[in-house]
């Protein structure tokens, strides 16, 4: 190898070097992490509460641990929104959380959650978020109404009235204008597409049981959003426990 070839590739072994030294530390100085703990009102911690961090690009989910931590890594700057739901509790929301450039790890949040009001158990209504397919549908989920409570000495079986006949509507967040509607399959399967970015809710209806609304939403450009919605049979009293 001549010496002007041999400059030449350690000059070139160099450079790429450096670029692969320098790609993780740009992602470091663009990534950050975000995290906190859940507790009551008395201090106690919430184990088990689903908390979701939302951004306009997609959305993430975790859970709080056995010592109602959580959190969110890599996060690209921006601003979010973040939400934890737990049964029996209020559902509890922070925003705006800003996170910029050159932001490692953000102040650790402490979130308190209110206990439910008297005759409510929290939301009957979940929502989750998985990576959506290249022209895939944009929101999908699940109608289930809770069976009645039996007469004694008496099985239950499934409602009579098919759940085609039930009817699932889309609002946007804060409106009662619907947006789109349509019904469930056999299951109680249902989807829809199309729909534009933001933030929207379900209004389920069906002959027998209350009307429910669910939990607020959001549709994002990379995610497809799951709803599962419950419905409560008309004359039913539920106790939270």
């Amino acid at each position: 190898m001549s010496f002007w070839s041999y400059s030449r590739f350690r000059a070139f072994a160099f450079i790429a070097s450096v670029a692969l030294l320098a790609s993780p530390l740009a992602h470091s100085q663009s990534a950050a992490t975000l995290g906190g703990v859940l507790l009551d009102k008395d201090g106690a911690v919430i184990v088990g509460a689903s908390v979701h961090l939302y951004s306009k690009q997609k959305t993430l989910q975790t859970k709080s641990d056995w010592m109602g931590r959580f959190e969110f890594r890599d996060l690209p700057p921006g601003t979010y929104k973040l939400e934890a739901k737990q049964f029996g509790f209020e559902t509890t929301i922070i925003q705006p959380l800003h996170i910029k450039r050159g932001d490692a790890a953000m102040p650790p949040l402490s979130v308190t959650m209110e206990v439910a009001a008297m005759g409510r158990c929290g939301d009957l209504s979940s929502v989750s978020y998985e990576e959506r397919e290249p022209a895939g549908v944009s929101l999908v989920g699940t109608l289930l109404p809770m069976p009645s409570r039996p007469e004694p000495n008496e099985d239950w079986h499934s409602p009579l009235v098919p759940y085609s006949q039930a009817t699932i509507e889309v609002l946007k967040d804060g409106s009662d204008q619907v947006v789109t509607s349509t019904h469930p399959d056999a299951r109680g399967k249902f989807e829809f597409t199309g729909l534009a970015i933001g933030k929207y809710v379900l209004r389920a209806k069906y002959q027998g049981y209350y009307d429910e609304q669910s939990v607020k939403f959001q549709i994002t450009r990379e995610d497809v959003t799951e709803v599962t919605i419950w419905m409560m049979p008309q004359g039913e009293v539920t106790v939270c426990e």
